[in-house]
């Protein structure tokens, strides 16, 4: 299987130029990695990497604990998307922002060789078995945080047996929940520590220096206001629905990709609400905003009476906790199994499920006029319960990165 593995990864390299003319995401994919040259740090670094941008919110506060407790160490983050690498790639925490080099023996082991790191951490998903195998052979310690495991995840599977045996060498596993715990320990993992979802650090960090918005606090008054955020083309759809039963609700969107193309989409979508682009936009009254850049959303959500999450009709929701930890009921698709923060919030009555329009106009109606009061009280109570994974996480790294 491993040979297989080896196979599949190097076909997919000789492919990837080939690929990169397709679409601009394939390009930057490939010519990221072909043109990206690692230094030599006189210190041996602490690497961390994460897959895209929704694993590296996760690993932010363990980052920024880790470079405020030892910034002359340098820290290495790397990405296997563009959709991360593009965004954070002057990441002010970090010495060198880099793509992951494709999981081939030769290159796994020259990175490993290259950067020379003490620790190397993973967040939540990320298992590539040939820079593990480097790892373990350069003997450096790895550890995986935020880690969510389900009897269905592949590394469970008879056939992968392989693979999990090298994940198992890891020095430590930070699992999220009980499940994960209970999974972990059935196949034989020694170390596993259940710290919590470090994005609840994170959301509650936000909230203490949230960034105020002059335009969007004098416009939003007395209104009614949804934010829906990461939204798609299938949560759009609902929303405009739902919007032309509720002539009194004010909306503001901010598409999970504000491409020029998917911001003129959207305002099609949207007009015979006459949407305005936020970057046109002075504070001037207006029924629809429409987000056409990045790094907003979670200074938005102050602003809401409720969010709606977008990615549940497709692979699965967003962020839904930037949202909830602003005290305001949740919506969002029914592809949201995967996600242990919104089940929780759904257990409690913060979150809701909705498939229709007349789903979302009737929890809205039950929900928005009379719930917000305990809705808010419950959500203080679950972050302040759920809070410190950070804290845990660092006290177990701290040896590791001292040695």
């Amino acid at each position: 299987m491993h040979f297989l593995y080896n196979t599949a990864i190097r076909i997919f390299a000789l492919a990837l130029p080939f690929l990169s003319l397709l679409n601009k995401k394939w390009n930057k994919f490939y010519r990221g990695r072909k043109n990206q040259r690692a230094p030599r740090f006189k210190t041996s670094p602490v690497w961390v990497h994460c897959a895209s941008l929704g694993e590296f919110e996760q690993g932010r506060p363990v980052i920024e604990a880790i470079k405020k407790e030892f910034p002359g160490i340098p820290l290495v983050l790397t990405f296997f998307s563009p959709s991360g690498y593009e965004i954070r790639k002057d990441y002010p925490f970090a010495d060198w922002v880099a793509y992951l080099p494709l999981d081939t023996p030769s290159k796994a082991a020259g990175f490993v060789d290259h950067i020379r790191p003490r620790l190397a951490i993973f967040v939540k998903y990320e298992y590539w078995f040939n820079h593990l195998l480097a790892l373990e052979k350069a003997d450096v310690p790895f550890v995986f945080i935020a880690n969510v495991w389900r009897r269905h995840y592949f590394p469970l599977k008879p056939w992968a047996a392989w693979f999990l045996q090298v994940i198992r060498k890891g020095s430590c596993f930070f699992a999220q929940d009980q499940l994960t715990m209970d999974l972990l320990s059935e196949k034989g993992f020694e170390r596993v520590v259940q710290a919590g979802d470090t994005r609840i650090d994170r959301v509650l960090q936000l909230v203490e220096n949230k960034k105020i918005l002059p335009e969007v606090e004098k416009w939003k008054g007395s209104k009614t206001t949804l934010i829906a955020g990461s939204t798609w083309p299938s949560d759009e759809r609902l929303i405009a629905g739902f919007l032309e039963r509720h002539p009194e609700i004010t909306l503001i969107l901010a598409p999970h990709e504000p491409s020029p193309s998917r911001i003129e989409d959207i305002r099609k979508g949207f007009a015979e609400f006459l949407p305005i682009r936020y970057s046109e936009w002075k504070g001037e009254d207006a029924r629809v905003i429409v987000v056409d850049s990045m790094g907003l959303l979670n200074a938005l959500y102050a602003y809401g009476d409720a969010a709606y999450i977008g990615g549940g009709f497709g692979r699965g929701i967003h962020n839904t906790l930037e949202a909830a930890v602003y005290g305001i009921p949740v919506f969002f698709g029914p592809r949201h199994q995967n996600f242990k923060e919104a089940i929780d919030l759904i257990g409690l009555g913060l979150a809701f499920e909705v498939n229709t329009v007349n789903e979302l106009v009737q929890q809205w109606e039950q929900i928005v006029p009379s719930e917000l009061p305990r809705i808010k009280g419950q959500v203080r109570d679950y972050f302040d319960q759920n809070r410190g994974a950070t804290a845990k996480i660092i006290d177990y790294l701290r040896p590791l990165i001292q040695h």
